[in-house]
């Protein structure tokens, strides 16, 4: 039974190493057209440069990472894959808004562009912003690598342990300090200013998700108060 119970929770960690990756591929060019299908119907045309350049970028920088992570710790996809009774509720409705508010950033910059609703973001601005989009996610895959715990949602696994090495050495939730360049600079690679009022919505929920996240781990996690000893700033290195 056990042994069964093992290989349900790392399903996917147990397939053969050709089939995580075709699996991964899939799973991301899916995601990737999505964020495509929302624009482009939003924008109600695909001449859209900084939009192709958005997808192109991000969904390159998202399949390199998602094949390094099968390849190096296919255990790390299950973890942040899999539902679990221990995940707050709390944390499934934040995440959950945040995932409608990527929807409705989008949606904001099609509109905009289609409409001229306000004024276009100049190029330069933009093409700047773009590299930018990304970095939360080769953060994640740095984070996922160096935290056997790392997890999609706020819980505490049996046997947790306060990670104190990599990503963890800079700031408390660095994932969280550069998750925040996603809300800031998507707005600006797309060119629209209207899609910078969900973006800033996004900056509010990830810092109520960090002090959230936080406050749960110093009451539950043995060893996280002398951590943050440690390591002071949660998410802003000076600041906070």
């Amino acid at each position: 039974m056990e042994e069964i119970i093992k290989k349900k929770r790392f399903l996917f960690a147990s397939k053969p190493l050709i089939t995580r990756i075709i699996i991964m591929t899939i799973l991301t060019i899916l995601s990737i057209a999505f964020f495509g299908v929302i624009l482009f119907l939003s924008a109600w045309t695909i001449n859209w440069l900084k939009a192709w350049l958005f997808l192109i970028v991000f969904g390159s920088i998202s399949l390199i990472t998602a094949l390094i992570g099968v390849i190096k710790n296919p255990q790390m996809i299950d973890n942040r894959l899999k539902k679990h009774p221990k995940n707050k509720k709390w944390d499934t409705i934040v995440v959950s808004i945040l995932g409608l508010n990527t929807f409705i950033l989008f949606v904001a910059a099609g509109l905009d562009k289609r409409f001229s609703l306000l004024i276009q973001i100049p190029n330069l601005v933009s093409y700047i912003a773009l590299p930018m989009t990304s970095i939360y996610i080769i953060i994640q895959l740095w984070a996922g690598l160096t935290n056997k715990y790392f997890s999609s949602h706020v819980r505490i696994e049996e046997e947790q342990k306060v990670i104190q090495t990599g990503p963890y050495k800079i700031v408390r939730h660095l994932f969280y300090s550069t998750f925040i360049l996603f809300w800031i600079f998507t707005p600006l690679s797309l060119g629209s200013y209207l899609s910078v009022i969900p973006g800033l919505f996004g900056i509010i929920l990830v810092v109520y998700r960090t002090f959230k996240e936080d406050k749960f781990l110093q009451e539950n996690l043995p060893g996280y108060k002398e951590y943050s000893n440690n390591v002071k700033y949660r998410l802003f290195p000076g600041i906070w």
